[in-house]
C-alpha cells in the first residue's frame, strides 16, 4: 500500500518584506576572505553566521555596511554555508567553497 503526501514551503509574511534587500558574495570559491555585498541595507538589522559542512557555528557578526568582508584564511579547505538573518529570521543562505 503506499500512501502519498506532499511537502510545501510556506513564506511567512516577515520573510517577504526583504524583498528589497540585493546580497552578492565574492570571491567564490575563495582562499582568504569573502565580501558579502548588501544593496538597499538602509535601517535594516542584519547578521550573518558561518557554519562548516556538519553545521558548527564558526563565526557571527552583525552587518554594518553595505561591504562586509568575512575572514576564510585560518578556515580548511572544505565547503561552508553563510547565513543571512534579520531579527533573527534566515532570509539568505549562500554555500562557500573555501580551496
Amino acid at each position: 500500500v503506499q500512501q502519498p503526501y506532499e511537502i510545501s514551503v510556506v513564506t511567512t509574511i516577515e520573510q517577504m518584506k526583504v524583498n528589497s534587500l540585493n546580497f552578492d558574495i565574492f570571491p567564490n570559491p575563495t582562499h582568504d576572505f569573502l565580501t558579502l555585498s548588501v544593496n538597499n541595507l538602509g535601517n535594516s538589522t542584519l547578521n550573518f553566521q558561518l557554519f562548516d559542512i556538519t553545521g558548527t557555528l564558526l563565526a557571527s557578526e552583525s552587518i554594518q555596511d553595505e561591504k562586509t568582508k568575512v575572514l576564510m584564511k585560518n578556515l580548511p579547505k572544505s565547503t561552508y554555508f553563510l547565513k543571512v538573518n534579520q531579527n533573527q529570521i534566515e532570509i539568505k543562505t549562500f554555500k562557500i567553497i573555501k580551496q
